[in-house]
């Protein structure tokens, strides 16, 4: 299964800022940056549910309300599943494995088309409240945010599609040479010769002798 978006660019390499690198390394980079992540968000949120108790959440209903036990159970088993996926990514560009990388390449895809629609909705709700100079602000920085993910997401997704293009590739130049050697060993004389005479032998072999 290939996933292609034809949106989004191809490059060649990773280049950010006076750092430049090989595809492999720029999306190892990515996926490590992204793994350290998912790991601080997974701890803070085990160490919050963990300490979680009833009595705080009554004592402070006149503040902003923590988290219930339930969105703090699913943000653990969120972040556990980012950090997995990510892990995948790591090991499969340092293995060279597409088959690995796909699932954190959805998932990234995902997340930064929602991250957009979020943004644009974001901005709209402050422009329609007359906050005209926190919509910029919104829209400035969250634009850099999601052009900033965007390339992080176009050099996983290009080393990707690299990977299943060299595969594909290399499977039809295997398919191709057995059907060159089939071809050869059908048309080459000698093994049509012996084919012939092997099938003569056969046929006198079944033949009655005469009395």
């Amino acid at each position: 299964m290939v996933l292609a978006i034809k949106c989004i660019p191809r490059m060649q390499q990773f280049n950010l800022c006076c750092f430049s690198c090989q595809l492999k390394t720029g999306t190892m980079t990515v996926a490590v940056v992204l793994l350290i992540t998912g790991l601080i968000y997974f701890i803070k949120s085990f160490v919050s549910l963990w300490y979680y108790t009833e009595e705080e959440e009554e004592e402070s209903l006149f503040l902003l309300p923590p988290d219930s036990r339930e969105i703090l159970a699913s943000k653990v088993t969120t972040s556990a599943m980012y950090v997995f996926i990510n892990g995948l990514l790591i090991y499969g560009a340092w293995k060279e494995k597409s088959i690995l990388m796909l699932p954190c390449v959805f998932t990234h895809f995902v997340f930064v088309v929602l991250f957009a629609i979020l943004l644009v909705m974001a901005t709209i709700d402050l422009f329609k409240f007359d906050q005209v100079a926190s919509g910029i602000m919104i829209m400035v920085i969250g634009g850099l945010i999601l052009a900033f993910q965007t390339y992080c997401f176009a050099v996983v997704y290009t080393f990707y599609r690299q990977l299943e293009d060299s595969g594909c590739m290399a499977s039809e130049n295997l398919d191709y040479d057995k059907r060159v050697a089939i071809e050869e060993t059908i048309i080459n004389p000698e093994e049509g010769r012996k084919t012939y005479t092997q099938i003569e032998h056969d046929i006198l072999q079944k033949q009655p002798q005469a009395v």
